[in-house]
């Protein structure tokens, strides 16, 4: 909880594999599902959710195609075939959650561990953005701009694995409730339930 908004953050690493978008997508809508918190809380029930992480995610594109079109900074062709983007067209995962922004960086995976190189082994996997950020705002809940994104970027230099790291920066407002006027007016409220109780109770008995 932060202040008066509650807000929950999700770190998952989904099922691995070209041909496993499906087994993502019913890992996501478990997780959504049977997470449960103090209070009998969901996560739809918090009025900001961040999940992020290893999805896992991956192009349904050539391999050679897909280095070609990181090369040239092409990444709108690279998220058509972006198996979550086709999955959030679809309206197959979990409703409301949306990207900072669609990523216009190369794909995070897969490197050869401490390189700028996409994977040269014998497997020669396609590169594909498995790391994202994603969040959802409950409905109502904040105000008019509850999230206001200045990045949404990978951080080159990093080359301790596979990956490339993903970061977001965002400024997120929350609810604040005045706690002075909050107990004024449940003073005023009470009183009036006060004052009407007694002139109903004067009217039923005459």
């Amino acid at each position: 909880d932060l202040f008066d908004s509650s807000c929950c953050f999700v770190a998952s690493h989904l099922t691995a594999g070209q041909a496993y978008a499906q087994d993502r997508i019913r890992e996501w809508h478990y997780v959504h599902s049977e997470l449960r918190f103090a209070r009998a809380r969901s996560l739809a029930s918090h009025d900001l959710v961040v999940w992020l992480g290893d999805l896992n995610y991956r192009l349904d594109m050539d391999g050679e195609e897909a280095r070609r079109a990181a090369a040239a900074g092409d990444y709108a062709r690279l998220l058509e075939a972006d198996q979550l983007t086709r999955a959030m067209a679809r309206g197959a995962v979990p409703p409301g959650f949306t990207e900072p922004s669609p990523p216009a960086f190369p794909p995070s995976y897969k490197y050869d561990p401490g390189t700028d190189w996409y994977d040269t082994s014998e497997k020669n996997r396609v590169p594909s953005y498995c790391d994202r950020i994603l969040w959802r705002v409950k409905e109502g809940s904040t105000p008019s701009e509850p999230v206001r994104v200045l990045a949404y970027r990978d951080i080159k230099h990093v080359r301790l694995s596979d990956h490339k790291p993903v970061q977001a920066v965002a400024v997120v407002q929350v609810r604040v409730i005045d706690r002075d006027r909050m107990d004024a007016l449940m003073g005023e409220l009470m009183a009036g339930l006060t004052v009407g109780g007694a002139v109903g109770g004067g009217s039923a008995a005459a």
